[in-house]
């Protein structure tokens, strides 16, 4: 049985492989969603929901990845698939045998029907590595999930990192080089050292990219050293790593139906569904710098409105002891074990949520912007322009949830311009992930030796 589905993945692989066919071309190496019915995908490295999700090769890392589906259809077979990728995020020659040991296509098993909810919804679940997957080699890898009835497009796809540990890094945030921008800029001047690897040519095999809180679109990829000394690579080329600072994320809290929460105007509870106006929004280009503590652009999908039956059933005559355990739980995931993580996906609703930004009508569209719509300017969050009310709308459907969000233009040679909407300040507080690729000569394919997380809020001002 086993050699069988060896053969029949060696198979599907030769197919896919093929030029022209359809499948290659129907999606991007990026993250996308195919399928109006997908909703709340998300990926956690070892129980944190992180928007870049990288895994350390040969290690313990676990990453989920989790997503809801809103077709209430019953026959659905949805299957994942990885394809091993080139540091610009193209499909590499390499075989599918050298890439990972057992396969790389498998079907999800793991999903639960929605519990108490107004809108019913199927969430699924699946875990990498796993006793059918485990990947042999580092890299970019591109995952795609697909349903078995229309495998020609997926339902999504998600971008991966498989990472070695071969990086000693040396990161400084400085004030940008170019004047023009020393108020509203954050720049890197990046060295690191590399372990236990040989080297043949560093200053012609060694890039890097880096990617400011999951968004892709604005990454600065494919950075050559400066300099190769003593063993130390140097990134501190005149302005070159350079990204707006932005502002910290707006937020909103919709984990309660019964009461408002943070950013929350008003809440209507229909026979079919809820609906969420949000507190109007003014815009941020003209106004100080405000610091607020954010997620950098994710959200946390909760429901503190139910009760746990079992956590009920042991505590009945202590109805304090049990508000308490509610609350602690609720808001600092006390007791937070696999079981009860999935409770919470299963008991959190989805709700119509309506964002309002007030401002004069632009030259160009909005968009709502965050972990939520992939960190993209995709057309389903598109905001319309009320002349009456003198102001942006939209309404989105989304899972009960502590969410993060900005307004979004797009501005020059497509890139997502937050300046308009939003401003932009050297102070405020980014994450950063930066990307260490080696690709040696005659070599086919693109190994990751490294990823570096850095803050922005660790500034050295006097690193130049």
């Amino acid at each position: 049985m086993r050699s069988m589905k060896l053969f029949l993945s060696l198979l599907l692989t030769a197919w896919f492989c093929l030029p022209g066919v359809q499948a290659q071309s129907d999606f991007e190496y990026t993250n996308s969603v195919y399928s109006d019915q997908i909703r709340s995908i998300q990926t956690l490295v070892n129980g944190i929901i992180t928007s870049v999700p990288v895994m350390r090769l040969n290690s313990s890392d676990r990453l989920v990845i989790q997503f809801d589906d809103l077709s209430e259809e019953e026959d659905n077979e949805f299957y994942y698939k990885l394809i091993h990728c080139t540091k610009d995020w193209e499909a590499s020659s390499i075989q599918e045998i050298e890439f990972v040991e057992g396969f790389a296509e498998e079907r999800i098993r793991d999903w639960q029907l929605s519990i108490g909810t107004k809108q019913i919804f199927t969430h699924y679940w699946f875990s990498l590595p796993n006793r059918d997957t485990r990947l042999r080699i580092s890299g970019n890898y591109l995952l795609l999930v697909y349903d078995r009835g229309n495998d020609n497009t997926p339902l999504f796809t998600k971008r991966i990192i498989v990472a070695e540990s071969a990086v000693l890094p040396n990161m400084q945030w400085v004030r940008p080089s170019q004047t023009e921008f020393i108020r509203f800029n954050q720049q890197l001047n990046l060295s690191f050292q590399v372990k236990d690897v040989r080297l043949v040519n560093p200053m012609r095999d060694v890039y890097t990219s880096v990617v400011q809180n999951g968004n892709w679109d604005n990454a600065i990829y494919n950075v050559a050293p400066r300099v190769f000394k003593d063993g130390l690579f140097t990134f501190d080329q005149f302005g070159l790593i350079s990204f707006p600072g932005s502002n910290e994320y707006r937020f909103f809290d919709t984990r309660t139906l019964i009461g408002r929460g943070w950013g929350v105007k008003t809440i209507d509870n229909f026979i079919d569904g809820y609906e969420v106006l949000l507190t109007p929004a003014l815009r941020r280009d003209q106004k100080v710098y405000s610091f607020n503590f954010d997620f950098n652009g994710n959200y946390y999908v909760d429901n503190v409105d139910y009760f746990s039956r079992a956590i009920f059933d042991s505590n009945l005559q202590n109805r304090n002891k049990l508000v308490e355990f509610r609350n602690n739980f609720a808001y600092f995931d006390a007791l937070d074990n696999e079981w009860q993580g999935r409770e919470k996906d299963l008991r959190s609703d989805y709700t119509n949520v309506i964002f309002s930004l007030k401002s004069p009508r632009l030259d160009k569209e909005v968009y709502v912007f965050g972990a939520f719509t992939d960190f993209r300017l995709q057309p389903r969050f598109k905001m319309k322009y009320d002349d009456r009310r003198e102001m942006y709308t939209a309404d989105i459907l989304l899972k009960q949830g502590y969410y993060d969000y900005l307004f979004a233009t797009e501005g020059e040679n497509g890139k997502i311009d937050f300046s308009i909407t939003e401003g932009s300040w050297q102070d405020a507080e980014n994450e950063y992930k930066t990307i260490i690729y080696l690709r040696e000569f005659a070599t086919r394919y693109d190994r990751v030796l490294g990823v570096i997380s850095s803050n922005s809020s660790d500034y050295n001002l006097n690193g130049r």
